[in-house]
C-alpha cells in the first residue's frame, strides 16, 4: 500500500479527515452538512498515477472515487489511460467538484475528447447501450441524477 494521495502534480498538501465520516474526507475544506464536524488536517505526500505505476505494468481497471478531485486524479492519469486504456470506474459530483474549480464539461472532455473513451452510466454499459453524449453527462452530473460513472474504449 502507498501513503498518499492522487493528483495531476507532485508534492505535499493538507488532507482534510472528517473525524467518525471519514467518506467525506478530501484535498479541500468544503461545507459539510453537520456544522460541528470535527475536521483533522493531515500533511500528506501526492503525486501523479502517471509516476507511481510502472510502463512495465498493464493496468485493466482504474476506480476513482476521490470527493470531488476526479479531474486531477484523471489528468495524473493521462498516459496510462493513453496507453493501456483500462475501464475507469469514477464517480463525479458537481457539489464536491466545484471547490476544486472544477467542472464536468472538463471531465468529459478529457476522457471522451482527449483520451478517446466513450463514456456512460454503468448499468448502460453492462447492457451495451450508446455511451452518453456530453450535454447528457453534464446534465446527469449538474441535475444530481447520476454521480457512478464509467469510461471505456470506444470500439
Amino acid at each position: 500500500m502507498l501513503n498518499m494521495a492522487l493528483s495531476d502534480k507532485t508534492g505535499e498538501a493538507t488532507f482534510n479527515v472528517a473525524v467518525g465520516r471519514t467518506a467525506r474526507s478530501d484535498l479541500r475544506k468544503v461545507e459539510y452538512p453537520d456544522p460541528d464536524q470535527e475536521i483533522r488536517e493531515v500533511r500528506v505526500h501526492v503525486d501523479r498515477l502517471d509516476s507511481i505505476i510502472p510502463r512495465a505494468r498493464h493496468i485493466d481497471f482504474i476506480k476513482v472515487d476521490v470527493e470531488g478531485a476526479e479531474l486531477h486524479v484523471l489528468r495524473g492519469s493521462r498516459e496510462l489511460i493513453g496507453r493501456d486504456r483500462p475501464l475507469v470506474a469514477f464517480e463525479h459530483g458537481y457539489e464536491r467538484a466545484k471547490y476544486f474549480g472544477d467542472r464536468p464539461e472538463e471531465v468529459f472532455d478529457l476522457l471522451a475528447g482527449e483520451l478517446g473513451l466513450a463514456v456512460s452510466l454503468m448499468e448502460r454499459w453492462l447492457h451495451g447501450a450508446a455511451p452518453m453524449m456530453r450535454d447528457e453527462f453534464c446534465s446527469h452530473v449538474y441535475q444530481k441524477q447520476d454521480f457512478c460513472f464509467v469510461a471505456y474504449p470506444a470500439s
